[in-house]
């Protein structure tokens, strides 16, 4: 049987070549080539300041070399389709942080007890959960 021979590619790993984009009266941008996904990504830097985008450039990089995911923090799922846990977290730095500690603290409660009823993975799940309880709309 005969050995198949390898193309350069097929063994050469090299991380995705990151580039800064300068639109015109907008932030600047990060951007690749996917290999994975198959398409352009684009992070924006928040600000048109030229180290700050070589700072993101280079941690980008970096992080292409090493495997690790390039997205910021947040989760790149939005509405009905962002994890339980995701949506958790956001809700609590964003909206109980706001309250009162004692409007902040019977709200996680609700919610927890909502979550061992329900069990959602995601918040379309718990979303779709609520007319069963009489609870939604």
């Amino acid at each position: 049987m005969a050995k198949k021979k390898l193309r350069r590619r097929e063994f050469d790993s090299k991380p995705p070549k990151v580039r800064i984009a300068r639109p015109s009266g907008r932030p600047f941008q990060v951007c690749y080539d996917c290999p994975v996904q198959k398409r352009q990504v684009r992070i924006s830097v928040g600000s048109r300041n030229d180290v700050e985008a070589e700072r993101l450039k280079a941690e980008t990089e970096a992080k292409l070399l090493l495997g690790i995911s390039t997205h910021s923090a947040g989760s790149s799922a939005y509405g009905q389709e962002i994890p339980w846990s995701d949506f958790r977290e956001e809700y609590t730095i964003r909206h109980l942080a706001t309250l009162r500690d004692s409007s902040a603290d019977d709200a996680e409660n609700r919610l927890d007890i909502a979550e061992r009823i329900l069990s959602p993975r995601t918040l379309g799940e718990f979303a779709s959960g609520l007319p069963i309880f009489g609870l939604g709309y």
